[in-house]
């Protein structure tokens, strides 16, 4: 995929950079993020997603979130970004086109 061929190209070199007002800036190098998004994506394949199933992620917008979207393009998965005020027993019934999500991903998931 393009983000591994992009990681040892460009290595140390920021790919996402997230700061907000009164923080630090939390910088993600390309190595970093591959290695996260191939993590997430192998852990989607071996919970049961398959290709062009839907992914709902239930987050806010954060660098992890972005890592969340590359992890179901690594696997071949639709992603679709979710509302944080969804409660989140809502999550796997949630509605994408005309088929149900059969993967979610909350919050407290991108951040370990």
């Amino acid at each position: 995929d393009i983000f591994t061929a992009i990681a040892p190209v460009l290595g140390d070199e920021p790919a996402l950079i997230h700061s907000g007002p009164g923080t630090e800036a939390r910088i993600v190098s390309w190595r970093d993020f591959d290695r996260r998004t191939s993590a997430l994506a192998r852990l989607l394949v071996e919970r049961g997603a398959r290709p062009d199933d839907k992914v709902a992620i239930y987050s806010y917008t954060r660098p992890q979130w972005m890592e969340a979207v590359a992890a179901c393009f690594k696997a071949r998965l639709r992603s679709r970004a979710q509302k944080t005020s969804l409660a989140s027993d809502r999550l796997p019934s949630i509605e994408i086109g005309r088929s149900t999500t059969r993967t979610s991903i909350p919050s407290r998931t991108l951040l370990s």
